[in-house]
């Protein structure tokens, strides 16, 4: 997770806009490194998802369209990263028996959780939308 967020203050520190960059940068420096719990996690991921809705809150000039754009996407895409983790470690912290591993293969669980890795990589969007059905399937706390 740290070297997640390392990359994408490199990526931030090359955006000349401002507060909105130092916003961010200063989130991401209260990222908690050595307390991750799920709840934490989702927590981080909650604020980071919401603050990247909200397109147009505020005024900025035509010049920086495209870095508010980047700032936005670098948010999203942070803000869904943390939150897969939070699934996976939510899935393997949790106390199970044989035969709660069992149904988490025989339902497929890992194979969706691979897959919705790879649908990372691709597009944070799609990612965020196929980890809030996964969760939601499995009566996790899903993001809304």
């Amino acid at each position: 997770m740290e070297g997640k967020a390392r990359s994408v203050s490199t990526a931030l520190n090359r955006i000349d806009l401002e507060p909105e960059r130092s916003d961010f940068l200063a989130e991401l420096s209260e990222v908690p490194s050595s307390t991750i719990t799920p709840n934490n996690l989702l927590g981080i991921s909650r604020n980071l998802l919401a603050l990247a809705g909200q397109k147009g809150k505020k005024r900025v000039f035509a010049g920086s369209q495209t870095d508010l754009a980047r700032i936005t996407s670098l948010r999203r895409e942070f803000g869904t990263y943390t939150y897969y983790l939070a699934t996976v470690l939510e899935l393997f912290s949790t106390d199970r028996d044989e035969t709660g591993w069992r149904r988490c293969e025989e339902t497929g669980a890992w194979d969706d959780l691979a897959r919705i890795r790879q649908a990372l990589s691709e597009s944070a969007t799609v990612g965020e939308s196929l980890l809030t059905r996964f969760r939601s399937n499995r009566r996790l706390e899903a993001l809304e």
